[in-house]
């Protein structure tokens, strides 16, 4: 186990071709198989009525950023950069579609605009950030400050949108509050895995960690989904 410092990354040779952390990059492709899988099934269940369709967009965006996150570490030898920085903006992307879908089914048409037009806001200002970032900053020296626009957004979106908002939507029995608060609830641990850079095992890192708990969370996202179609039927 080492906290504080980060173990060195893992170096492997597959086909002539020099690839680079291969726990992190399988991470990135079960979130992006789950998540597409869910998309899929929003797609063809699911009516198309704003929250479903907004869900729909979120595992989406949020399966496409993990499947080129996951070949941006793998390929990092070759890609550069370059390789992380759309990863990067489709979790904006994603955020923002998953504020909208929690939105949309607040009846208070004035508090719902509000909270619209902070969405709106706070999107235009991540993806301007983070391309002031991405031009201005030296990443190539320190990769993790591509991630802050995105964490910072990420964080603000589901603590208030998914965590907090089921508060004014359903009673604390209804299962659709449970799974939702619970989702944001286990993404809890991985700040202090990421800041304090807690890693158990060369192949099991910090990454790794945050991989398995966003995997817990969006599973119980996806329940809470279907839970609420489920009512709606």
């Amino acid at each position: 186990m080492l906290i504080g410092s980060d173990f060195p990354k893992i170096e492997f040779d597959f086909f002539g071709l020099s690839l680079l952390e291969p726990n992190t990059a399988l991470g990135d492709f079960f979130l992006f198989c789950f998540s597409f899988s869910v998309a899929v099934w929003l797609y063809k269940k699911a009516p198309r009525v704003p929250f479903f369709y907004f869900w729909m967009l979120f595992f989406l965006f949020f399966s496409l950023s993990f499947l080129l996150g996951g070949l941006g570490h793998l390929l990092f030898n070759y890609w550069g950069i370059a390789g992380k920085t759309l990863p990067w903006f489709f979790g904006i992307f994603s955020i923002y579609f998953v504020e909208q879908a929690m939105l949309s089914i607040n009846k208070q048409k004035q508090f719902r605009f509000w909270l619209s037009l902070f969405s709106k806001t706070k999107f235009f200002f991540s993806i301007a950030f983070e391309l002031w970032v991405v031009f201005f900053f030296n990443l190539e020296q320190s990769p993790s400050q591509g991630l802050i626009v995105p964490a910072i957004n990420s964080s603000i979106g589901l603590l208030f949108f998914v965590g907090v908002l089921p508060f004014f939507y359903y009673p604390f029995s209804s299962p659709c509050f449970v799974f939702f608060v619970s989702g944001v609830v286990s993404l809890i641990p991985s700040v202090f895995f990421q800041s304090m850079k807690i890693n158990f095992h060369p192949f099991f890192d910090k990454n790794d960690a945050s991989h398995s708990l966003l995997l817990i969370a969006v599973f119980l996202f996806f329940l809470g989904i279907k839970k609420h179609l489920s009512l709606q039927k």
